[in-house]
C-alpha cells in the first residue's frame, strides 16, 4: 500500500502536519502570539453543591474535611472556595448557599387584609410591627388625612372601642422593621419603611410599605452572618466579607 504513494502527496501530508502545529510567535514589539487557537486542558472541578443554610455550609467544611474560604458576597449568597490554583489561577467553588430575599411587595397599596397577612408573614414579631397591625386593622372608611404640621405624617380615625367614641391618630410616616431578609441562623436586620395609608372613596384606605432605610440592612447582614460563621468555622478556615 505504501509504495503507491507518490513522492507529491506524501510531501502534502508532511506540510499539512507542520501546518497544523501550534507555534509561539513575537512581534518586533515583544509581544507573544500563537500561531492558532487553543484550547486550555483545565483540571477536572467539583460539581457545585446548592444549600439554603449557614450551617449546611459548616456542616460540609466538617464532613469533606474541606480545605477552602468563606466567601461572603452578599445577604443572600455564601460561597465554599479552595485558594488559587498554582497553574491557571483559578478558584473552584465546592457549594453555595443561597436564600431568597424578601417576598413582601413593597411600594404596592394592598387592602387592609392582604397588608396584615403579608406583614405576619414576611416580618419579625416586635413591638412596631405589633402597632402597625393593632393601628390598621381599626381604621375606619373614610377615615383618612394628612396631618396639617409637616404635610407628611398622616391622621386616621380609628374604630371606637366598647364604652369609647371614636378617636384620631397621628401616624409616625417613619417606622423601623424586620423583614426577613437574610439567613435564618442570624437576627434579621432592622429597617427604615415608610408606611402609607391610602384614602379611598366610600371604602376602607388601602395601605402600602416603601423602603425607606437605603442599603445599611445589607451591610448589617453581611456583619451578622460573618460574626457568626467566624464562630462556627472550623480552625484555619478563612470568612471573607
Amino acid at each position: 500500500m505504501w509504495k503507491d504513494l507518490n513522492d507529491d502527496f506524501v510531501q502534502s501530508i508532511a506540510k499539512l502536519a507542520t501546518d497544523n502545529k501550534v507555534q509561539q510567535l513575537t512581534d518586533d514589539g515583544g509581544r507573544g502570539y500563537f500561531s492558532k487557537s487553543v484550547t486550555p486542558m483545565a483540571p477536572a472541578i467539583a460539581v457545585e453543591q446548592k444549600l439554603s443554610t449557614l450551617d449546611g455550609l459548616i456542616d460540609m467544611i466538617k464532613a469533606e474535611k474541606l480545605s477552602c474560604s468563606i466567601y461572603i458576597a452578599g445577604p443572600n449568597n455564601v460561597y465554599l472556595r479552595s485558594t488559587l490554583d498554582d497553574k491557571w489561577r483559578n478558584r473552584e467553588t465546592f457549594a453555595v448557599s443561597t436564600i431568597d430575599g424578601c417576598s413582601f411587595p413593597f411600594e404596592r397599596e394592598m387592602s387592609i387584609e392582604d397588608f396584615i397577612i403579608r406583614l405576619q408573614c414576611n416580618f419579625v414579631d416586635t413591638d412596631n410591627k405589633k402597632k402597625i397591625i393593632d393601628l390598621v386593622s381599626s381604621i375606619t372608611v373614610g377615615g383618612v388625612t394628612t396631618a396639617d404640621d409637616d404635610g407628611i405624617a398622616q391622621e386616621v380615625v380609628t374604630k371606637a372601642s366598647i364604652g369609647h367614641k371614636k378617636s384620631k391618630v397621628k401616624l409616625d410616616p417613619i417606622v423601623g422593621l424586620k423583614p426577613y431578609r437574610t439567613f435564618p441562623e442570624v437576627e434579621q436586620p432592622t429597617d427604615k419603611f415608610l408606611l402609607r395609608i391610602h384614602h379611598a372613596e366610600g371604602c376602607l384606605p388601602r395601605v402600602s410599605l416603601r423602603s425607606a432605610g437605603g442599603h445599611m440592612w445589607k451591610l448589617a447582614a453581611v456583619n451578622s452572618i460573618y460574626e457568626y460563621l467566624k464562630e462556627k468555622a472550623p480552625e484555619g478556615i478563612a470568612v471573607i466579607r
